[in-house]
């Protein structure tokens, strides 16, 4: 993996090796989080510094910033584990999904997770990732999510191939309140 740099127009290697499967830059924009096909975690700093993590058995999907020193790790032994990279160990692993991780989102204090089970849930990030909702009406794989900018208690999710569908939640009334099908 290179990084360009806009300014110098220079090309740097940034990791080599293992074969990627996610890859995210954290919102300060300093570091890259890593994903790898054997549930390795890297971050590399744009400093040179380097951080990794072994906390997956299989391929890590999906990865997502809830701040500049914790991230959010999906994968595809069904695992979900929040890590503070100043921290050597996970500060959490949740295994409450039923199939591969497929997508992460954060709006304030909440994590939604969508997985390859059609399934998606609601955590409590203050409580220590508590599950507080599951929603399974999706009928393929919860490929994305998105939390409305304008109202944090709604959060819209897109399922596969077999769904077609992109649904919009409110969270706070622990209700469907659209269903669009998007036939593609």
């Amino acid at each position: 993996m290179y990084l360009y740099d806009t300014n110098t127009n220079e090309v740097r290697l940034l990791f080599d090796g293992e074969t990627k499967t996610s890859v995210q830059f954290c919102p300060d924009a300093a570091r890259v989080a890593i994903g790898c096909e054997d549930g390795t975690l890297y971050v590399n700093g744009l400093d040179g510094s380097l951080w990794q993590s072994k906390s997956h058995k299989q391929r890590i999907g999906v990865l997502e910033w809830f701040s500049p020193h914790v991230l959010a790790t999906g994968s595809k032994d069904n695992s979900l584990v929040m890590h503070d990279i100043r921290k050597n160990l996970p500060v959490a692993t949740l295994n409450n999904a039923q199939g591969e991780i497929c997508s992460i989102k954060f709006s304030n204090n909440w994590m939604a997770a969508g997985d390859n089970a059609n399934n998606i849930n609601i955590f409590d990030v203050r409580k220590h990732n508590q599950l507080l909702q599951k929603y399974s009406t999706h009928k393929a794989a919860v490929k994305a999510l998105a939390w409305s900018k304008h109202n944090s208690n709604i959060l819209l999710s897109a399922g596969g191939l077999e769904d077609k569908k992109i649904k919009k939640w409110n969270i706070f009334h622990d209700k469907e309140v659209k269903n669009v099908d998007v036939n593609s």
